[in-house]
Order: structure tokens, then C-alpha cells, then sequence
């Protein structure tokens, strides 16, 4: 990658960096991430956040444990406009499925976005696929009392040994 990309990652969608991030578990259930909900933080008593629609996902952190002085560092994250739909998952489940229509096509690969929606929680992981292999983004927020907005942490995995975190933000229109 050339070092101009070093401090600012914007591929075609979103460049995105996860390693596992455990939440607190208290009164917890699996989501479909294999991450713990804390059901007492999630706010559920109103039901789930509506979150679909149009989203602009940025966000800072670092990229670390790369082997490469281009790749290790300040990230900053910024995705093109990204239409994401909201379902009920059914069954036993309160949670709403959210991902992409279908995944997006990238140079060399795929883009694609799903997770979920419990109450005010909202998770889910991108995975960038290309030739060189895949850079896979794991998201943990909570929607704002008007589900306009979406805050949190993510970790990433990739390119190759990297990993890192930081904050995120998405506008939800």
C-alpha cells in the first residue's frame, strides 16, 4: 500500500479493522457476532432502534502489529454512502437483522456489511474481500434516541498481521 494511504484509509467503501471486542455481559445474550449483549444497557423497552436507511460510517483509531511503519498508525475511516435495510429476525429472537441488499462490488473483490439491531444496540461487521485477502471491521454502538445516529468502538483485522481500534460514528438519513 503507498505510504500516502498510511494515515488515511479510503478505499471504494470502507476500510475497516476488527479484532474480537467483548462487551459486558450481566443479563446477556449471544447476537449473531458471537458478542454479548448487556441487555441493561441496551434500552429495549421501546423496542429496537429503526436504523435503515442511508449511512455515512467515519471514524479514527490505530493500525498496529503490521510489520510496516506504511501501515502502522493514525486511521481514519470514511465510507461512500452505504443503503443499509432492517428486519425483524423472527422466532424467538427480538433482534433485527441490518445488512446490505447484496454485497457491493470492489476492485478485485466484495464489500459486504451485516449484523443486527437489540433495543438501542446496534452491531455489525464489514468485510472488505480482495485478491490479497480480506480486511474485516467489527462495529459495537448504540443508536441516539431518535436512531439519527449511531455511536461506538470497532476493531479490524487486516490487511495481512495488522489490527487496531477506535470510535466511529455513522449519520443515519
Amino acid at each position: 500500500m503507498p505510504p500516502t494511504l498510511r494515515r488515511v484509509l479510503t478505499p471504494l467503501l470502507l476500510l475497516a479493522i476488527t479484532a474480537p471486542l467483548a462487551l459486558a455481559l450481566g443479563c446477556s445474550e449471544l447476537n449473531s457476532l458471537g458478542e454479548a449483549y448487556d441487555f441493561d444497557s441496551c434500552e429495549t423497552a421501546t423496542g429496537n432502534a429503526a436504523v435503515e436507511g442511508s449511512w455515512v460510517i467515519v471514524g479514527t483509531g490505530q493500525l498496529y502489529g503490521c510489520g510496516s511503519e506504511t501501515l502502522d498508525g493514525d486511521i481514519q475511516i470514511q465510507s461512500q454512502v452505504l443503503f443499509v435495510t432492517q428486519t425483524p429476525k423472527g422466532g424467538d429472537s427480538t433482534a433485527d437483522s441490518i445488512q446490505l441488499p447484496e454485497p457491493l462490488g470492489v476492485a478485485s473483490g466484495e464489500f459486504s456489511l451485516n449484523g443486527e439491531v437489540a433495543g438501542s444496540c446496534v452491531n455489525f461487521e464489514t468485510r472488505e474481500t480482495r485478491q490479497g485477502g480480506a480486511i474485516v471491521y467489527r462495529f459495537i454502538g448504540k443508536a441516539s434516541e431518535s436512531s439519527d445516529a449511531v455511536t461506538g468502538t470497532f476493531t479490524v483485522n487486516g490487511p495481512g498481521s495488522c489490527s487496531g481500534d477506535g470510535s466511529f460514528s455513522i449519520e443515519v438519513r
